[in-house]
């Protein structure tokens, strides 16, 4: 017989294939679900079989079958926080906020040294627009974690946040904060590059990116992108063009579904009025990110710039159906295609 934790990927990887085209094929829905069914007796107490389960009801529109799975899971699974979080996620992308902040802050009592627990609930509260009582929850989270990876993921979406508050100084104190405990930390190091960008302190992202630099060594990807990305937004873009683009295609070629480095590169083409490149890139990177908005906005505008505007029909299969943006998109084509009855429906 098949090893079950292989076989279990199998089934998640089919289950990734389904959301990904958005399709609701039954019979296929039906023959995951006996499977897993199947490998539930194999993994006892695996909290990720009932997340490929609810999963499963989700893509069918059986919200109400969904739920029951996960609160299921809660009851049942060793691992409650980790149910407990995966069912407030679920709540708020069905619009159930109050429910998933319930929820949530049931998952950072249950086990309050968990960051992902506090994370969730923040995002949560964020998305809801309770800004106030999201960066109060992280900063509760920060000290219930105490020290690690954990209580340092927390700090970076603390400093995330205080940025959106427009508390730049108690961000980049945050930050600096992060990077004196470990000053291998890349991730603080990116985050306060953003920060000096933001604030269109070349000078101060340059030296940032310099450290970066020594930490990853020559050959590293993360600064060489954070360069392409500086040089692009300055005013002497265009005299760094090759720079540029050199950089981009390097990250690429070592991390091909890295989408943002696709989309960098794209706007360098566009920019530089290499239409053709400007198209290939994008239609490359969403080979790999069918549902990436961005991309597909960017692609949107070349086809269009091009004169292709019937082929931006065919993009709209890759716009999640519950995207805010959805109806945009909908009627952006419409307009562009000239069918007027569509856009005025």
């Amino acid at each position: 017989a098949a090893n079950p934790e292989s076989a279990l990927l199998v089934q998640k990887a089919r289950v990734g294939k389904l959301k990904q085209s958005n399709s609701r094929d039954a019979a296929a829905i039906a023959a995951i679900r006996s499977e897993v069914e199947r490998l539930k007796s194999g993994l006892p107490d695996r909290v990720d079989v009932f997340f490929v389960l609810s999963s499963l009801e989700e893509i069918a529109g059986n919200t109400a079958a969904a739920e029951a799975v996960l609160r299921a899971a809660v009851k049942e699974c060793t691992d409650a926080c980790q149910a407990e979080v995966e069912l407030a996620r679920f709540l708020a992308r069905t619009a159930r906020v109050d429910l998933a902040i319930e929820a949530a802050r049931g998952a950072c009592e249950r086990s309050p040294d968990r960051p992902a627990a506090w994370v969730a609930r923040a995002e949560i509260e964020l998305d809801a627009g309770k800004i106030d009582e999201a960066r109060a929850t992280l900063e509760k989270g920060r000290d219930a974690c105490g020290e690690g990876a954990g209580a340092r993921e927390i700090s970076l979406k603390l400093a995330a946040l205080y940025l959106r508050q427009d508390r730049v100084a108690d961000a980049v104190k945050r930050l600096d904060g992060l990077i004196k405990q470990d000053g291998s930390d890349a991730g603080a190091r990116i985050a306060l590059i953003s920060v000096h960008m933001s604030r269109r302190d070349w000078v101060a992202a340059q030296n940032a990116i310099g450290e970066l630099k020594k930490i990853e060594g020559e050959q590293g990807p993360l600064w060489r992108f954070q360069q392409a990305r500086l040089w692009l937004m300055g005013e002497d873009w265009k005299s760094r063009a090759k720079e540029i683009d050199e950089l981009l295609t390097r990250v690429i070629a070592a991390d091909p579904d890295w989408d943002e480095a696709a989309f960098e590169l794209g706007l360098l083409c566009e920019r530089l009025g290499e239409w053709s490149r400007a198209e290939a890139v994008y239609r490359r990177a969403l080979a790999s990110h069918i549902q990436s908005e961005g991309l597909v906005g960017r692609l949107m505008n070349v086809l269009e710039r091009v004169g292709k505007v019937d082929e931006t029909k065919s993009l709209l299969d890759m716009i999640p159906p519950d995207s805010a943006m959805s109806d945009f998109y909908q009627l952006r084509v419409a307009l562009v295609t000239g069918d007027l009855d569509q856009a005025i429906a």
